[in-house]
């Protein structure tokens, strides 16, 4: 892929140096890493991209994922976080899941 397909794709100019066989050799490190994990990823517009995150107004791009994607056809709560959680907070998150799986 040329560095001018990427722009159109991106919708914006790449302005760094293009280096193509080594972003694909870390592609190619990448899905055998997230293989190795049982990750999987899902790309905006395809079939099972949540529709209401697709409505958002800067959708990511990709998705990176662990487990099965037909759970969230159900009713479900998703709780996101952060990597350095406060005690309280962690615990105030914790009441809420547990609160709202109640109902």
């Amino acid at each position: 892929m040329s560095i001018e397909e990427l722009s159109s794709i991106i919708g914006r100019a790449v302005r760094s140096e293009w280096k193509g066989k080594w972003i694909a050799a870390l592609a190619e490190r990448s899905l055998k890493i997230m293989d190795a994990l049982g990750i999987a990823c899902l790309v905006y517009g395809e079939k099972d991209y949540p529709p209401l995150l697709a409505e958002t107004f800067d959708p990511p791009y990709i998705l990176f994922y662990r487990g099965n994607l037909a759970v969230l056809k159900e009713r479900c709560l998703s709780v996101v976080g952060t990597r350095r959680v406060c005690r309280e907070s962690a615990e105030a998150a914790f009441e809420f899941a547990r609160q709202a799986c109640a109902s």
